[in-house]
């Protein structure tokens, strides 16, 4: 590498450094207007949509996971079913390393889940998430997955035997 080049590259360095220094003292700047505007309103509404926008802002804008995993936390405590701040926690928390925010979300995944599968998948992995970081409360998680698992797989093993039992009576009935 020619010294030219080397010289390039340093500077070019120092350039970006100065962009992300720039950007973060920007998306300070606005997020220290949002938290003000939040604490001033008296609509509910409109302190989660400040809420919001702080989260978008330290994960979308300024690529901070551990500001945005707790400005999304924020946005859970005004609205504990969000399913954007429960997305954004799970990513920001992932990408932050923090295990118990992103066992959080997976919590909460598993709160709001559609179906028994997908909240048993999500229960599940927040045992394995806390499993290094806190066992007592991971293996208690997985305790209470195997019960209702287990309480699962029973009733679905009586539905299909009382389905069976039909069939069997149907098929000896039309002989």
């Amino acid at each position: 590498m020619t010294v030219a080049a080397a010289v390039a590259e340093v500077v070019a360095l120092v350039v970006a450094l100065a962009v992300a220094e720039a950007v973060l003292a920007v998306v300070a700047a606005r997020v220290a207007l949002y938290e003000k505007a939040a604490l001033r309103t008296r609509d509910p509404g409109r302190r989660l949509c400040y809420a919001e926008k702080i989260a978008w802002l330290w994960d979308d804008v300024a690529g901070e996971a551990a500001l945005a995993a707790r400005a999304y936390e924020e946005v859970l405590a005004l609205d504990p079913v969000r399913r954007s701040a429960i997305a954004g926690l799970a990513s920001a928390a992932t990408r932050a390393r923090d295990h118990r925010r992103l066992a959080r979300a997976l919590l909460a995944e598993a709160e709001v889940a559609a179906d028994e599968n997908a909240r048993s998948a999500a229960a599940l992995r927040a045992a394995e998430t806390l499993a290094e970081v806190e066992p007592e409360r991971a293996l208690a998680l997985a305790e209470d997955w195997v019960d209702r698992y287990y309480k699962i797989c029973v009733r679905r093993t009586e539905e299909l035997s009382v389905a069976g039992r039909l069939l069997l009576d149907h098929l000896i009935s039309s002989r």
